[in-house]
């Protein structure tokens, strides 16, 4: 009897597990939604705004002073602050590791503390931002974030920055330039006429330019957070199709033990009646 209970009591405990399990999937499918309608919208005001820095880069490149080498070397690492999401720090981390051995930073910016406790010492991190849990807290990482990035740029006011930004997306894990912006297209053969300023061309640059950053990190963080999302989709179904397994093991042998208990005590009344 007393082993029978002891299974009985382990596939409550996994039975428990298992609606646990459920109910985190049902919240993680409404973030991966939610997540999925912003960033097409965020892409696009992305699109929209370099498209007008192209425009003024284009136009009005002789009256702008860019930013030239050397420049101020910054690699930023977009990590998950929550866990449940398989290797999803694990193989940013590697991959971060593996750029930087080719391309050294000065300075290294890991978005997410669960990726920085995780960071390998001989990798030395200068600044630590939160990651984003829910699409709610993008806006207010992205703050730190920029907050972060504007002390870096202050700290070398005699150096431009060069920002890489490594995060997660839908083909694996991706590594972009920030900055310094990149080169426009070249002007098409038909002719065309340049945006009308109401700004200084350096002005509007520098405008654009913060607008940009803002707009293609927050879809860069949306980005991120829509595959920390898929990862513990994935990452929940095979833990609840191992459980399924265990559970439907642990019945069978609480059956055979329910059996066995039966058989002893049809015996023990044929012993008695005898």
């Amino acid at each position: 009897m007393s082993r029978r209970r002891e299974l009985q009591a382990r596939i409550a405990g996994l039975s428990e597990i298992s609606a646990i399990l459920g109910a985190m999937k049902g919240l993680a499918l409404v973030e991966l939604r939610r997540v999925g309608e912003l960033i097409d919208a965020q892409r696009e005001s992305v699109q929209e705004i370099g498209t007008a820095l192209a425009d003024v880069l284009q136009f009005h490149r002789a009256a702008l002073r860019l930013p030239e080498p050397p420049y101020v070397e910054v690699c930023c690492v977009v990590g998950a602050e929550r866990g449940f999401c398989g290797d999803f720090n694990a193989r940013i981390s590697q991959a971060a590791v593996a750029h930087l051995a080719d391309a050294a930073a000065e300075h290294i910016i890991l978005v997410g503390d669960k990726l920085a406790d995780g960071w390998p010492a001989a990798a030395q991190a200068t600044t630590r931002v939160r990651a984003p849990s829910v699409a709610d807290e993008v806006p207010a990482v992205l703050t730190g974030l920029l907050a972060a990035i504007n002390a870096l740029a202050a700290g070398h006011a005699d150096r431009s920055l060069r920002l890489v930004v490594l995060h997660h997306g839908a083909d694996g894990i991706q590594s972009r330039q920030l900055l310094p912006l990149p080169e426009p297209p070249p002007l098409p053969s038909i002719p065309v006429f340049p945006p009308r300023l109401y700004l200084q061309p350096a002005d509007c640059l520098a405008a654009l330019t913060d607008h940009y950053l803002y707009a293609l990190l927050h879809a860069l963080l949306y980005e991120s957070l829509l595959e920390e999302n898929r990862r513990r989709l994935e990452h929940m179904d095979l833990a609840r199709h191992r459980l399924d397994e265990q559970l439907v093991a642990l019945q069978r042998r609480e059956n055979q033990e329910r059996q066995e208990e039966i058989i002893e005590e049809i015996e023990v009344i044929l012993l008695t009646a005898s």
